[in-house]
């Protein structure tokens, strides 16, 4: 985990679908151009709970590790950093 000014950037942890649909969803159309595997493995929020399960997965194979950036103001989900294809 990274703090700095007021943003948090850790890990997705499995209890945060949720929030994670959340911020998806709402800037769905936009993202579809650059995160377009994990916009379309979270069309709705089972979906989102599944991927999650396998992003947890995932993260302990160290194959894909989803950043999400959250504003320590709002406590809100504000962005997304994806490393993956790790060689």
């Amino acid at each position: 985990m990274m703090t700095f000014d007021h943003f948090r950037i850790k890990l997705l942890q499995p209890n945060e679908g949720e929030a994670f649909f959340s911020l998806i969803d709402s800037n769905r159309v936009r993202l579809e151009d650059f995160f377009a595997g994990t916009v379309s493995k979270t069309l709705t929020l089972e979906d989102t709970m599944n991927y999650c399960i396998e992003i947890e997965q995932r993260i302990k194979d160290k194959s894909y590790l989803p950043y999400m950036i959250t504003d320590l103001a709002t406590n809100a989900f504000v962005g997304l950093v994806d490393v993956k294809n790790i060689d």
